[in-house]
């Protein structure tokens, strides 16, 4: 009997092939970086596919499928590191400019004055008066010298302290030719209480040579210094000052001067002011409230002065000086009630000093 032709038994068998793999594009060749462009999976063959007995069609797929999953995953990670060696280049693309140089001449003056710590500044009352237009010496002295700083509390009348380069209040003493005008209970001059009216010119001491004048002069002493006139003189004045949003002049002041010579050797020099203001200014409250008084504000100061100078026969000079100040003023305290420029309608201060 004729043997019936069988076909053989067959294995399952496919394969692939993953020719070039990776394939880079660029402008000069082997230059691109991008994933997406640069793996190409040029040929994939899958040929014979039959079944294999001892494994199966499904089993034989599976085994396939993931080594082609391996494969692919090396190929990856290999454009990954080529792309990352490529975008990090071994040497900075930064440009470097050479650095230059450059020469600045000047000629250094040879006449700059110097400036002594120690020096005294002596300004007449008249200039401070023009730079100031203020009889008071809470203003007049802001332009005795850039080191010496007035600081001021309020309008005329309120509380003013100086200060020279930065030290508190009681390192500046207050004289009138030479007579201490500073409390000694409180250790601090109230410049808002003087006046300019008599005086000739001031003199600001610094702590080096104002020591000289008393142990407790460690910023500066300020002297004021009587004026002394040879000839027959009287002058009068006023000063009104008004403000924008008050009505009428609040501040205003009245002054007086004059010098007898009643002999050759003798000279006699008396004058006195009043400088009073209402102290009602207008100001923003709230927008309820947008121009409100000030209340209980208002102040006034009185000052006179007299000087005596007899020179007597032997060139012996002999001045006798007195002065008195005089200030009363409200206390309106802080503005807590809406409306109204005050909390406190009725307190007042009062302060007067005389000397001899």
């Amino acid at each position: 009997m004729q043997g019936e032709a069988r076909r053989p038994a067959t294995i399952h068998t496919h394969s692939w092939t993953i020719a070039r793999p990776i394939a880079f594009e660029g402008e000069a060749g082997v230059t691109g970086i991008h994933r997406e462009q640069a793996l190409r999976l040029l040929s994939a063959d899958f040929s014979l596919l039959r079944c294999s007995p001892s494994v199966g069609c499904i089993g034989d797929f599976l085994l396939q499928f993931f080594s082609l999953v391996v494969i692919v995953g090396i190929a990856f990670s290999y454009v990954d590191a080529f792309a990352q060696t490529k975008s990090s280049p071994s040497s900075d693309t930064i440009k470097q400019l050479p650095s230059k140089s450059v020469e600045i001449t000047a000629v250094r003056p040879s006449d700059l004055p110097t400036v002594d710590a120690r020096g005294v500044a002596i300004k007449p009352t008249s200039e401070l008066i023009r730079e100031t237009g203020s009889y008071l010496a809470s203003n007049a002295l802001e332009a005795m010298s850039s080191s010496l700083d007035i600081r001021e509390y309020g309008i005329l009348g309120d509380i003013a302290l100086p200060s020279f380069r930065g030290l508190p209040p009681e390192y500046t003493i207050i004289y009138r030719d030479g007579i201490r005008v500073t409390n000694e209970q409180l250790g601090e001059t109230d410049l808002g209480q003087l006046t300019l009216h008599g005086v000739s010119n001031v003199d600001l001491i610094p702590a080096s040579s104002a020591i000289l004048l008393g142990g407790d002069a460690i910023g500066s002493a300020i002297n004021l210094v009587s004026e002394v006139e040879d000839s027959n003189t009287l002058m009068l004045g006023t000063e009104q000052t008004m403000y924008e949003g008050a009505s009428g002049f609040p501040t205003n002041g009245y002054y007086g001067k004059f010098s007898v010579k009643p002999a050759t050797n003798l000279s006699i020099i008396g004058g006195g002011s009043v400088d009073e203001s209402t102290g009602a200014f207008p100001f923003y409250q709230d927008s309820a409230h947008p121009n409100v008084l000030r209340q209980n504000n208002d102040a006034i100061l009185r000052s006179a002065n007299l000087t005596g100078l007899w020179t007597t026969s032997d060139n012996t000079t002999i001045r006798c000086i007195g002065n008195y100040f005089y200030v009363d003023r409200g206390v309106p305290g802080a503005i807590s009630t809406e409306g109204y420029g005050a909390s406190d309608f009725t307190a007042r201060q009062t302060d007067a000093q005389s000397f001899a």
